[in-house]
């Protein structure tokens, strides 16, 4: 099997649907399965080691700066292709580079399967835009059900899709690197450097932006340290809103910046809670990353969030937009050590189960059927 890839974003920039595609290139790569990423230019040095990836010139997404808007070249693109000579085109986004991609498909008669990783309809509210949302979802029906199959991360953003008359949909779920992430990555030093008094620490890991709503984080943090000054508060990440949010921050709380690798496994498996207030993730793969590092998570109940916290056993589920009950589950968390404990075993054990190979083995397999039994559109 052959397969080109047409993705707006991949490494190094950083969020979890490059992360997603990086890792999908190297299971390729490490099965011996010849692939071919489209994917936009980012300046420094792209991820081409082995001649896989086309970059593209593109700039900044003014809504969303760390997104790249491809400007295609498609004729140069069209001759790689054909060369390439690709038995399914799976398009990881909408914009240009994935529109190229079902452009091409349509001309070669190469099958399209198309991935829904980022609920941006939902977005445009955190944006001032929510007057889109309809035309949005317009946009992604016409070009999701010119494909032969879709895949989202979990149950629930399924159930979105379908509700909005996107059809064929399945499910491409994430994994997660249980030897990267692991309680055994614990580092003194890490904990030190962002935990004043070895307090007990609740972190965030992820983007900083408006749909991650980090307001009600703070409206909660602030409520948990009236009656509990041990607890302390992580912030792990970049992004649009990094100098407004320090600027607001409660006193007490702790900037890391963005971090990745070893790094980012020792900053996990050196605090004690994750708490999670956004209700925009169509899966949350900073949950399962959380969870391997035996972590009990606090998070907002919705969307793809649900896929992996299962409230009283390795977490606790939050009301979504309430910063009172996110306290309060916090202040749970901090007065029953003993169900702290319990909650950290229980997460570790629920995450050893979920390794990428067992994900995109199913991937491949939903390949192979849409080369079998291709559904028209």
């Amino acid at each position: 099997m052959r397969i080109a890839i047409f993705s707006d974003t991949f490494v190094p920039q950083v969020n979890g649907v490059a992360r997603t595609v990086a890792r999908l290139v190297n299971y390729l790569d490490k099965n011996n399965i010849p692939n071919l990423v489209f994917a936009p230019s980012y300046g420094g040095p792209d991820n081409n080691k082995d001649g896989n990836v086309f970059p593209v010139p593109g700039f900044n997404f003014p809504l969303y700066p760390e997104c790249k808007l491809a400007l295609p070249m498609y004729r140069a693109m069209n001759r790689r292709l054909a060369e390439f000579k690709p038995e399914v085109i799976h398009l990881v986004t909408p914009l240009t580079i994935g529109l190229c991609g079902l452009r091409m498909a349509a001309k070669t008669g190469v099958p399209p399967v198309a991935s829904f990783h980022t609920d941006f309809p939902g977005y445009l509210n955190y944006y001032g835009f929510g007057m889109l949302e309809k035309l949005s979802w317009q946009f992604l029906r016409w070009f999701h059900n010119r494909c032969a199959a879709n895949f989202t991360p979990s149950k629930e953003t399924q159930k979105l899709l379908k509700i909005n008359g996107i059809r064929n949909v399945g499910i491409w779920g994430k994994g997660v690197d249980a030897d990267l992430f692991n309680p055994a990555r614990y580092s003194i030093k890490a904990k030190t450097m962002c935990v004043p008094d070895n307090k007990f620490s609740f972190l965030y890991v992820g983007r900083l932006a408006p749909e991650k709503s980090l307001d009600v984080l703070f409206k909660a943090y602030r409520l948990v340290k009236k009656s509990h000054p041990e607890a302390h508060l992580v912030i792990t990440g970049d992004g649009p809103i990094y100098g407004k949010l320090v600027r607001e921050a409660p006193p007490e709380v702790t900037f890391t910046g963005y971090k990745n690798g070893l790094a980012l496994a020792e900053m996990y498996a050196s605090c004690d809670a994750f708490v999670f207030p956004s209700a925009t993730e169509t899966y949350g793969l900073v949950i399962l990353e959380a969870l391997a590092s035996g972590l009990p998570v606090l998070a907002a109940y919705a969307g793809g969030v649900k896929e992996n916290l299962i409230h009283n056993y390795n977490g606790l589920a939050c009301l979504p937009g309430d910063p009172e009950d996110l306290a309060a589950k916090m202040k749970m968390l901090l007065a029953d050590r003993k169900m702290h404990a319990t909650m950290a075993r229980n997460a570790r054990q629920f995450a050893e189960q979920k390794s990428w190979d067992s994900v995109f083995e199913g991937l491949l397999r939903d390949y192979n059927q849409v080369l079998c039994c291709p559904k028209s559109a």
